[in-house]
């Protein structure tokens, strides 16, 4: 649909588009149409556009239903109340159709900002789900809030032989020894290696005590950094004269100025 390409990214058009589409969902019934207009609006992220979108999810078309669900959540999430359409979200994880559940339960996942209880139930009730994409996608849902629930079922895949890089990401989130002999397995990169780092216990030594030393490199400039543990990367904040900066560390000894070295690293964060 043109209209989709004209929303992004310019947003000068969303309030004439949403005008547009919202009244054209309401009472078309061609399901390739609908399914289309349905895809353009959930760029506007207008929360009229959404309610309209979430209106849909129920439709007879799987299609559609697709459509709904690749179009939430908002990608302006801050300017949209999370339950008007978190609801939704949470009953197309459970929808007859394996891509609708997989796409649910993808988007479900990534809301690290609106866990609850009710969200991390409905991931539940799909790591033992038939479709392996889905069940893959609950598995990193409830591994990125570190809930225990995703290691039986990550193992099993990882057993069974499956070869996904989804189940990698998870592996990196639990960070458990057990999942190690398992990531060998796997051809290596720099997600596989993360995934070690966590996961391998002298490994995941080396680089814990790598972060102590460039926190207490930092103090040496005066300046007071912690490291967050609950991050993917490893992220070090601090408060500066301008306000509260971070940093992924990895990131920060990749540059060519500090290669690596931990005082060069430290002095680089320093600076204003």
């Amino acid at each position: 649909m043109i209209l989709r390409e004209v929303i992004n990214p310019d947003r000068d058009h969303v309030g004439a588009i949403v005008a547009t589409l919202v009244p054209l969902i309401g009472g078309e019934s061609d399901p390739l149409v609908l399914g289309s207009a349905i895809l353009a609006l959930g760029l506007a992220s207008d929360r009229d556009a959404i309610i309209a979108i979430c209106r849909h999810s129920k439709h007879d078309d799987e299609g559609v239903r697709l459509a709904v669900a690749k179009a939430l959540p908002p990608i302006y999430r801050d300017e949209i109340e999370a339950g008007s359409y978190i609801p939704t979200l949470l009953a197309l994880s459970s929808d007859t159709d394996d891509d609708v559940r997989e796409w649910a339960c993808l988007d479900l996942a990534r809301l690290l900002d609106d866990d609850t209880p009710e969200l991390r139930s409905a991931l539940a009730a799909r790591l033992h789900d038939p479709h392996e994409g889905t069940r893959c996608e609950a598995i990193v849902g409830l591994a990125s809030r570190h809930d225990p629930r995703a290691l039986p079922p990550l193992l099993a895949m990882l057993e069974e032989g499956s070869s996904l890089m989804l189940l990698v990401e998870a592996a990196a989130w639990i960070g458990d020894a057990s999942i190690v002999p398992h990531l060998l397995d796997f051809a290596s990169d720099d997600e596989v290696e993360a995934a070690l780092d966590r996961c391998d216990p002298k490994r995941r030594a080396r680089r814990e005590a790598r972060n102590a030393t460039l926190v207490e490199a930092l103090a040496a400039h005066g300046i007071e950094a912690t490291v967050n543990p609950e991050a993917f990367d490893d992220e070090i904040s601090w408060v500066s004269p301008n306000g509260n900066r971070q940093a992924v560390i990895e990131h920060v000894l990749a540059r060519p100025d500090v290669n690596g070295d931990i005082q060069a690293a430290a002095a680089r964060l320093a600076q204003p």
